[in-house]
């Protein structure tokens, strides 16, 4: 797509630099430049800067820099021709392209394609007498009505058949809808993929419809399913609730991780409107990544029976590696927030913030549940579980921190501690990087790297002990 020359200049002719960045970056002006962390690492020092008299800005830390499409494109991971799209929007320029990309034609139909079939759905839930038993269910779980439009929840008929008749009357080709994401073939038949379902839109940060979760009301099958890859969505990088939360996020510079759909709905109708979830998959690198850059706190309230709890803790450590700090809701009322809403209401899942615990915490009281803490193979264990969110921080006096408050809770020497934890470091560092190789092989391959420590011999633990014994 060829954007005019002059389209370019008026977007930023009309649009301040500080004041778009300073929409994800907290700006300090610092002589004729504005200061603030970089968002796109993870630093304690601001290192990042921008030059409103230049309008580019750039990262001492990462060199990362460049002009404002550019920070656009990097920020949001869009295309130069979105990038454009966003901007103008905010500067209330009209683009007139000179020719169009074949590529972008097909994704901007795709999200009309959605947004009119999200609209139909909305219509028919909020309408229809085959949706009024889907509608009371939404109704009995404490959703209202006014949530129920805000997410624009739908309802997708029973026959399956009936969204491919109901879009080729309306002059979309087969072709199209062949590779949209909505539709299966079975006996050369086009069949709905969400039918007789709650229909939640799944919007990105801009408000775009690009997928849908379903919710069934029957048992035994799958209670829900997700719009696989298309063009316009792919799971690991969204959120559900990003584009209603993410106001909110940027301003709390904090964000709410549930588990769900429901939980999200709860969460947003009792005030909490900073709340996220992953979509029907476990939480990513990608998705924690996504929120790193609007926010450097997060609470992770999972469901909390097992399954729940596993992926609490794997969130743990991804948000922990991204250098998020996080803490943990305590549910005490139900096993999620959703549950919270329909049981006991809003005044009380609002307060799901106030009772948390910090991630730490949290893992250690978790280890010391399911091991003995009397016992020195109990204390070795609850270690051992600790040891991995320990390595995942980039910050030495947080990993110490962690330490000394590890040795203290087990009443075990810190230089004890410290010597397992290196020595877990080294065992794991060893099965990530040479997982098929023999020991001799690692050895030589490390005198051929110039990598004087063979991490078989003792060479290593013999420096641990000198710098242990230092004073």
């Amino acid at each position: 797509m060829k954007i005019p020359d002059s389209a370019l200049s008026e977007i930023l002719d009309k649009l301040d630099p500080v004041e778009i960045i300073g929409e994800y970056v907290q700006l300090k002006k610092v002589g004729n430049r504005y200061w603030g962390l970089c968002p796109f690492h993870h630093e304690k020092t601001p290192s990042f800067t921008v030059s409103p008299d230049k309008g580019v800005f750039y990262c001492f830390g990462c060199h990362k820099g460049g002009g404002l499409f550019n920070f656009i494109m990097d920020i949001e991971s869009v295309s130069f021709v979105e990038a454009v799209n966003i901007l103008a929007e905010k500067a209330g320029v009209d683009i007139k392209t000179e020719n169009t990309d074949k590529r972008d034609t097909e994704k901007k139909a795709l999200e009309e394609l959605y947004n009119r079939v999200a609209g139909s759905f909305h219509y028919l839930l909020m309408n229809s007498s085959p949706a009024k038993m889907f509608l009371k269910y939404l109704l009995d779980r404490g959703i209202n009505r006014d949530t129920i439009k805000k997410f624009k929840l739908g309802y997708a008929p029973s026959d399956a058949r009936w969204l491919f008749g109901f879009l080729t009357k309306k002059n979309y080709g087969k072709d199209f809808l062949k590779k949209s994401g909505l539709f299966f073939e079975r006996n050369n038949e086009f069949l709905s993929l969400f039918y007789n379902r709650i229909i939640f839109p799944i919007l990105n940060i801009h408000g775009a419809v690009v997928a849908f979760g379903g919710r069934t009301l029957k048992e035994n099958v799958s209670k829900y399913i997700n719009s696989p890859e298309t063009l316009i969505f792919h799971k690991k990088d969204n959120l559900f609730g990003i584009y209603n939360a993410i106001k909110d996020i940027r301003q709390k510079k904090e964000f709410i991780l549930v588990e769900g759909y429901m939980d999200v709905l709860a969460m947003h109708q009792a005030g909490l409107i900073n709340t996220v979830a992953p979509l029907g998959t476990a939480f990513t690198s990608s998705q924690a990544a996504r929120l790193k850059r609007y926010a450097g706190r997060g609470i992770i309230a999972f469901d909390s029976d097992s399954a729940g709890t596993e992926a609490t803790v794997r969130a743990i450590n991804i948000l922990e590696k991204e250098g998020i700090q996080t803490s943990v809701a305590n549910f005490k009322e139900a096993k999620d927030p959703a549950e919270i809403l329909q049981k006991v209401g809003e005044i009380k899942l609002k307060k799901i913030e106030e009772y948390t615990i910090n991630s730490f915490q949290y893992l250690l009281n978790r280890a010391a549940i399911r091991h003995n803490g009397k016992t020195p193979e109990g204390k070795s264990e609850i270690a051992k579980e600790l040891f991995p969110y320990i390595a995942e921080s980039d910050s030495q006096v947080r990993k110490d921190g962690f330490l000394k408050e590890l040795s203290d809770y087990l009443d075990i020497s810190y230089n004890s501690i410290l010597f397992d934890f290196t020595e877990w470091q080294t065992k794991s560092l060893r099965t990530v990087r040479y997982p098929a190789k023999s020991k001799k092989y690692v050895k030589e391959e490390n005198l051929q790297e110039g990598n004087a420590i063979d991490l078989h011999s003792n060479e290593l633990f013999l420096i641990i002990a000198v710098v242990l014994n230092r004073d």
